[in-house]
């Protein structure tokens, strides 16, 4: 008898959880990350709150700019973490911890003097310039900050800056790098604004392209979902730049617009129409029945309960 092997229809998949983090981290250690490691990278705050994700980072020789949260916690002065002297009685300390004092970011922001911020302008807006004053540790009261989470062995050494956009009321992003401390600032603050371009365009794709309209189960559908998105989003960014003389303002949505209109459309018939509109009145007869179907079984089991209350008293259990 010949063996066949039979081909199974659905292949077992391993599912796994993990966070953000752990993925980007995936892709730094990966050989495909050598132009990554070879630019600063623009980090969100939901980097930055991970120490050890930035430590690894750091560790791996790539340069970043990282959104701070305004509790994150520094040090003006090395803080030197050392477990405290035994003094012979009791358990021997283990927990280090530091020498100096620390502060909140936003804390120390609101000491700095007013002449301590310095502007600049970042770049040509749809508005006009964009412009913001920025308050730098290594240019003011302090060469650099130390950062230590309280359980890392190293304490990091890394830069501090601040930004506040002109007419604003309040402070709009914290930030640390790891950049060698002779790295110009304006550089640094540039690199950070760049996040803006990355954020644009996911509102884009998200609106336009429907990035985020998905419900998948398997990694491939969201894959070949996620490919769909860009290669249409490339297409309107396309467009867009050829038509920028002709109508500086046009936009990815105006495309859309126009597309919507001037694309042809297959007309239905009537036995297409009828058998949507047909559809729809039997998604609503079933919904209507299964209410109603559930009015009737929370009824009888309020029935049930109060039955088994009657039981009780007439046999004498409380």
């Amino acid at each position: 008898m010949t063996n066949v092997a039979i081909k199974p229809r659905y292949r077992r998949i391993n599912r796994y959880f993990k966070v953000k983090r752990s993925w980007r981290w995936r892709y730094l250690k990966s050989p495909n990350s050598v132009a990554f490691n070879s630019a600063t990278s623009a980090l969100d705050g939901g980097y930055s709150k991970e120490p050890a994700f930035l430590r690894g980072v750091d560790e791996q020789g790539c340069r970043f700019v990282a959104d701070a949260h305004c509790d994150q916690t520094i040090y003006l002065q090395d803080p030197e973490p050392q477990a405290p002297v035994w003094s012979g009685r009791g358990r021997q300390p283990l927990h280090r911890k530091s020498q100096s004092a620390a502060q909140r970011v936003d804390q120390w922001a609101a000491a700095q003097t007013a002449d301590a911020w310095q502007r600049l302008t970042l770049r040509e807006g749809e508005k006009g310039l964009l412009v913001a004053d920025y308050l730098h540790a290594h240019a003011h009261a302090h060469a650099h900050v130390w950062v230590w989470d309280g359980e890392e062995e190293q304490v990091r050494c890394w830069q501090l800056l601040v930004r506040q956009e002109v007419g604003a009321d309040g402070i709009s992003h914290y930030f640390l790098s790891n950049a060698p401390l002779d790295t110009p600032w304006q550089e640094l603050a540039r690199a950070q604004a760049q996040r803006f371009f990355i954020e644009h365009s996911f509102r884009k794709a998200k609106s336009e392209c429907g990035m985020a309209d998905y419900q998948v189960q398997r990694w491939d559908a969201w894959h070949n979902h996620m490919a769909l998105v860009m290669l249409g989003t490339l297409f309107l960014v396309k467009q867009k730049k050829a038509g920028r003389q002709q109508w500086p303002m046009l936009s990815l949505n105006d495309l859309v617009t126009a597309l919507e209109h001037l694309l042809p459309r297959r007309q239905l018939t009537a036995e297409e129409l009828a058998d949507i509109i047909n559809k729809r009145r039997y998604l609503c007869q079933k919904a209507k029945e299964s209410h109603a179907r559930g009015l009737k079984w929370r009824a009888n089991e309020s029935d049930k309960v109060e039955l088994r209350k009657n039981v009780y008293v007439i046999s004498g259990v409380n």
